[in-house]
């Protein structure tokens, strides 16, 4: 028979797998509110705290709608008394504005580290880094290896250009649906 004690391990990462499961491969943001604490804080490397559940699910929703087809992958689950800490991958298309970066339709996939302390079975508060700078590369934004100065302003000014273009899509796109929209409320 398994030890008490490894038995709540296996509980509180089996918590903690689904959660990320239901929110990150189902898109069930309401999980939420049942996976987090009343008072949860979660810091994001490079950005604000996130306080409360609520403020998890816009980051997630807009994650979701920058990467649409996002799907993540548990990578390591380890467990030290009430520390869960996960190592994920996760990887879709960028369609939708990320980090600022107007779509580009480019993949993106990046690996992930999160602690979560576990307070009862809820996470009480997340430590998160992700490989942002992995990402900027996938997606076009890092200059190329090699480039020195002049190579690095040149890239500046291509990027420039090519956010320009962009953004200009989006706000056509965004145009039509409104149409679109406006179009339907008239029939």
């Amino acid at each position: 028979m398994a030890h008490t004690a490894d038995t709540a391990q296996s509980e509180l990462k089996k918590r903690v797998a689904d959660f990320t499961d239901l929110v990150w491969n189902q898109g069930d943001l309401i999980a939420a509110d049942t996976y987090l604490s009343a008072d949860f804080v979660g810091h994001f490397a490079g950005g604000p705290d996130l306080r409360g559940a609520a403020a998890y699910k816009r980051m997630a929703a807009e994650l979701r709608r920058a990467l649409p087809d996002l799907t993540h992958r548990t990578l390591h689950l380890i467990q030290e008394g009430d520390r869960v800490v996960l190592r994920a991958e996760i990887s879709g298309s960028q369609r939708g504005e990320l980090m600022g970066i107007p779509p580009t339709g480019l993949p993106v996939r990046r690996t992930e580290t999160t602690l979560m302390r576990i307070e009862g079975d809820r996470i009480a508060e997340m430590w998160h880094l992700a490989d942002e700078i992995g990402t900027f590369d996938q997606l076009g934004l890092t200059p190329p290896e090699g480039a020195g100065p002049l190579g690095q302003i040149a890239h500046t000014f291509k990027l420039m250009a090519r956010f320009a273009v962009l953004q200009a899509k989006a706000g056509k796109a965004a145009k039509a649906q409104q149409a679109a929209a406006q179009g339907r409320k008239a029939a």
